[in-house]
């Protein structure tokens, strides 16, 4: 799969600027860690997958809810969606 991101970007001459901000600490994977725990947890509801397609598709239903219906009290009672859209409209 790298091989062909590679050749992809050789062949298509796509420039971009690796930046190296910080030393990475264990903070900076809080939330990956979190959502994956969730993801782990919330998924398992012992039905067997069969295929990758299956995962996968799980996975994309799992993401809709976790951000679109899912409701956090941190969150005032909203989706992540609908707080930041929230509050982009505040601010603005």
């Amino acid at each position: 799969m790298w091989f062909s991101l590679i050749r992809f970007l050789f062949v298509r001459k796509v420039t971009f600027n690796i930046t190296y901000l910080k030393r990475a600490t264990c903070a900076d994977n809080a939330a990956m860690e979190n959502f994956f725990g969730n993801l782990k947890q919330e998924m398992d509801d012992g039905e067997e997958l069969l295929s990758y397609g299956g995962l996968k598709k799980k996975i994309a239903e799992y993401i809709e809810y976790y951000n679109n219906i899912r409701f956090k009290q941190k969150l005032n009672g909203l989706s992540p969606v609908q707080y930041r859209t929230q509050t982009s409209q505040s601010a603005a």
